[in-house]
């Protein structure tokens, strides 16, 4: 069935039409994939700078901790600490100079809290916590992990530094702690494809901010720990295709904001889809121009199919059908002057013609064949009259005869 089909002359025509769209069609598609791995780079790219332009930002708010807390290690309220509740109050009208501060303390080497900005009636020990056992090991700035504070229980995340005495000894740890909305204010300004999402994110992976954060996942774990550390042990800026906490796969790019204190990353994630999507819509546009352009020029085809080929080759057709069914004055009505067709179709005709002429010349020779047989026939029965008749009236009857009967005349 296919094999008829397509051993018709204006299919033929149509699929070679067809076959000479196929270079554009593979340059369409090679375009698309090129386009696509342009914008894969590219959105690779703006990915990794945003979240370097975000580190930058989350870093000068860790530099501003770091410097307060120096100075709160340096000042005579902290160092001396000759009394708890006047230290307290010091620290309390201290955090009330920028919302940042959500609590503002001092410790001493045993963990527990001295003085607090925060009122608290009952002992508060910090001594397990990641941010004092840092400031104490490095004898340095130390940021902690996501925790709740022992004060209210409400999620936070708090810097340390220790605090000197004249002879360069440890003495307390003065630290400072920070909702993740804070965080979060530095990521309000990032303009990003829709779908993006910005996360800050401590060492273990925990989610420190988020944005937008519609479903609360701060305090959440991300889902590509492993890879997340291997960017840790790595030490530098980590691009990575992974499916997020809301089940959206995305192009993310991890960077550290101190990798000195090495406790604070920026996480930026653009949705996998928008990026795959950039060079199909190209490559779609294309074909469907494709498409447009080839739907015209296959009518077309259709047509100069049908009125050069299909139509003169049915004439030709026809005309020799009846040609064999021996109508003789069948002639083709392709007119002269087209082409290939138009020559086929004239010795067609001088066929016929030679034809025609050949069958008249038959049927002259065999008109001349049979007058020339009937006077032969008659010419042999009047000699054989002449030999039977005794007289000439007679004679002249057996001639008669002989007319009438071999040679079919009538009286």
């Amino acid at each position: 069935m296919i094999g008829k089909w397509l051993s018709r002359m204006h299919v033929r025509l149509l699929l070679l039409i067809l076959i000479t769209a196929l270079p554009a069609l593979a340059i369409i598609v090679n375009t698309g994939l090129e386009q696509r791995k342009e914008a894969s780079a590219a959105a690779e790219k703006m990915v990794l700078l945003t979240a370097q332009q975000i580190a930058t930002r989350q870093r000068d708010m860790v530099s501003h901790l770091h410097r307060l807390l120096e100075g709160l290690a340096q000042s005579p309220e902290v160092r001396q600490l000759h009394s708890a509740e006047k230290c307290s109050a010091w620290l309390a009208e201290l955090a009330k100079l920028h919302e940042l501060y959500a609590e503002v303390f001092v410790a001493g080497l045993d963990g527990r809290i001295t003085c607090s900005s925060r009122s608290f009636s009952r002992t508060v020990d910090v001594s397990d916590r990641s941010y004092f056992r840092r400031a104490l090991e490095r004898r340095d700035f130390a940021m902690g992990d996501y925790q709740t504070s022992r004060f209210d229980g409400q999620p936070i995340v708090i810097s340390a530094h220790p605090v000197f005495d004249d002879s360069g000894e440890v003495t307390a740890v003065v630290g400072v702690g920070v909702t993740p909305t804070a965080f979060a204010a530095l990521l309000r300004e990032t303009y990003l494809p829709d779908g993006s999402v910005v996360t800050i994110v401590d060492k273990h992976g925990v989610i420190l901010a988020r944005l937008p954060d519609p479903t609360g996942l701060a305090g959440s774990t991300i889902p590509e720990l492993s890879q997340f550390k291997a960017a840790l042990a790595g030490a530098g800026d980590l691009l990575v295709k992974s499916v997020w906490l809301d089940g959206v796969s995305r192009i993310a790019a991890i960077a550290p904001v101190l990798s000195r204190f090495g406790d604070l990353y920026v996480r930026v994630g653009i949705p996998s889809a928008i990026v795959e999507n950039a060079g199909a819509v190209v490559a779609w546009r294309n074909l469907l121009l494709l498409a447009g352009a080839a739907v015209p020029l296959l009518l077309l085809g259709w047509f100069v199919a049908q009125r050069l080929v299909l139509r003169p080759l049915q004439d030709l057709t026809e005309t020799a059908r009846r040609l064999g069914e021996g109508d003789l004055q069948a002639r083709t009505r392709i007119p002269p002057g087209s082409g290939e067709l138009g020559d086929l179709a004239r010795t067609l005709d001088q066929m016929a013609d030679g034809i025609g002429q050949s069958m008249a010349r038959i049927e002259t020779a065999e008109r001349e064949l049979r007058r020339s047989n009937r006077a032969l026939r008659v010419l042999n029965e009047v000699t054989r009259a002449v030999a039977q008749a005794d007289d000439e009236v007679q004679l002249m009857g057996l001639i008669c005869s002989a007319a009438v009967g071999a040679g079919g005349y009538r009286t």
